[in-house]
C-alpha cells in the first residue's frame, strides 16, 4: 500500500499502518506492507523487502491523478521488482464498496450526533485542483449513487482547491449537515484545512455540522482494499458502481489549531 505521507503529522502514517494491521491479521495475504511518496519507506525500498510474487500495489489516494502517477514513476525507478510480476491497482478512491463506507459513516456520525439523516444533507469533501478532473471524477463517483439512495436531505460535493468551494457550497443548502472527508488519511487538508472551511459556513449559527475526518482512517476500509485486491486478481477491475467483485502539488505548511465551530464525529 502506498500513500503519501505527512511527516509532520504522524497521525496520517499511522491510519495507514492501522490498516495494513488489519490485512495481516485478516490472514489473505502472505505480506502487506506499507511505502510513502513524502517519507520513508519509499515504494522502491518496501518492494524490494517483500518475498511475496505477484506483488499487488494499493495506491492510497483518492483519485486518479498526479500523485498516482507518482507511484508509477517511484516503483519504475527502483530496483526492487526483479522478475516479479507487479500489478497496480486502482486507487483505492474509486473503488465502489467505498461508496458504502461513506453511507455507513455519515449515519452513524448522524446517529451519534442525534441528527435525523432525512433531514440532513451529506457534503463529500475532497481536494480538487484546477489542472485536472480526476479529484472531481471521484467525488461524483460516490456523490451520484448515495443522492439515488435517497437517505439524506441533499447530497453534494465540495473541494479545498476548486470549485465550488465548501463554504460556496454549503451556502446553497439548507439544514443540518455531516461532512465526510473524502481522503486517504488524517492529514493537513483533512485535519486542518477541512475544518477550517466547515467553520467558515455563511449559515452558520443557523444549523449543526457535524464532520468525519477522512474517510481513510475508517476501520472498514482494511475490507474495501482487501476485496479490490481479491476482484482484480479475479479479472473483476472495472471501476463503476453495480459490478461484482487529489490530485495536485506537494502539501504546504499548515497550521496545526483546529477551528471552533465544527463538530468531529471520527467514528
Amino acid at each position: 500500500m502506498v500513500g503519501h505521507g505527512a511527516p509532520r503529522l504522524p497521525g496520517a502514517q499511522a491510519a495507514v499502518e492501522a490498516q495494513a494491521a488489519l490485512l495481516r491479521r485478516g490472514g489473505a495475504f502472505e505480506e502487506v506492507a506499507c511505502a510513502f511518496l513524502s517519507m520513508p519507506p519509499a515504494p522502491a525500498d518496501a518492494l524490494a523487502a517483500l518475498r511475496g510474487d505477484p506483488v499487488c500495489v494499493v495506491p492510497l489516494f483518492m483519485s486518479d491523478g498526479y500523485f498516482v502517477r507518482a507511484v508509477e514513476r517511484a516503483l519504475a525507478a527502483g530496483e526492487g521488482r526483479g522478475s516479479r510480476r507487479l500489478r497496480q491497482d486502482r486507487p483505492i478512491g474509486l473503488v465502489p464498496g467505498l461508496t458504502e463506507v461513506i453511507k455507513r459513516r455519515a449515519l452513524a456520525a448522524c446517529a451519534e450526533g442525534g441528527l435525523e439523516p432525512g433531514r440532513c444533507g451529506l457534503l463529500v469533501v475532497a481536494h480538487g485542483y484546477t489542472g485536472s478532473p480526476a479529484s472531481r471524477e471521484a467525488a461524483r463517483f460516490h456523490t451520484e449513487p448515495l443522492a439515488a439512495a435517497g437517505r439524506f436531505r441533499w447530497v453534494d460535493a465540495a473541494f479545498l482547491e476548486e470549485e465550488p468551494m465548501i463554504p460556496d457550497r454549503l451556502a446553497v443548502h439548507a439544514g443540518d449537515v455531516v461532512a465526510v472527508g473524502l481522503f486517504a488519511a488524517p492529514g493537513g487538508h483533512a485535519a486542518e484545512d477541512v475544518p477550517e472551511a466547515l467553520a467558515a459556513d455563511p449559515r452558520g449559527g443557523e444549523r449543526r455540522i457535524l464532520y468525519t475526518g477522512a474517510i481513510g482512517a475508517d476501520p472498514a476500509m482494511a475490507g474495501v482494499i482487501a476485496t479490490a485486491v481479491a476482484a482484480a486478481s479475479n479479472g473483476g477491475a472495472g471501476a463503476t458502481h453495480g459490478e461484482a467483485g487529489a490530485s495536485g502539488p506537494p502539501i504546504p505548511a499548515r497550521r496545526a489549531a483546529p477551528p471552533t465551530g465544527v463538530e468531529h464525529r471520527a467514528g
